[in-house]
């Protein structure tokens, strides 16, 4: 009895919890730590309202509500990934690690972006941006030029924005 309860314990103090698919892709490998999308308690890869860092919530949109009423919710719009040598680096799961990271906020549509850098000693979450005074605007996202330490972010109209490492988003600059 002793070794069959033996064998048990063994097998089974290996399982571990496997992530859906849409879970996987709502995780990513930062410089910083472990980046999470989540609704709720719920880890998403689209339509989340929280984002985590070693789960400490870093940007949030939860009871947030567009012109229309309508809940906002974010989305992943942009990404800049860590290079070594110029490869990409990658984590354990194969998936390449960001630094940078462009989210949408929409509620019938996308009303604004905001930047998250995990570059520094810590993480900044930009201001939000988009020039949409009345909130009836909706966007889409033309480019995406990241640099060292200017990005620029061309969203439809054409309004470009550009964004200093650590500092806030100014534009439209052109």
């Amino acid at each position: 009895m002793k070794t069959v309860t033996l064998v048990f314990i063994i097998l089974f103090s290996n399982i571990t919890y496997a992530l859906t698919q849409e879970e996987a892709w709502a995780i990513h490998s930062t410089p910083l730590g472990t980046l999470e999308f989540k609704y709720g308690e719920k880890l998403s890869r689209t339509n989340f309202d929280g984002v985590y860092l070693d789960g400490i919530k870093i940007y949030s949109v939860i009871g947030r509500k567009d012109v229309w009423d309508t809940p906002i919710s974010l989305s992943e719009a942009a990404v800049d990934i860590v290079r070594s040598n110029g490869k990409v680096v990658r984590d354990e799961r194969g998936r390449a690690r960001i630094k940078r990271l462009l989210l949408s906020e929409s509620g019938m549509c996308i009303h604004e972006y905001v930047i998250i850098d995990l570059t520094g000693k810590s993480p900044f979450v930009s201001n939000r941006f988009g020039h949409n005074p009345t909130g009836k605007s909706c966007f889409e996202l033309i480019s995406t030029k990241w640099g060292a330490k200017k990005s620029y972010i061309t969203i439809f109209g054409p309004l470009k924005y550009m964004y200093t490492t650590g500092e806030d988003v100014i534009g439209p600059v052109e």
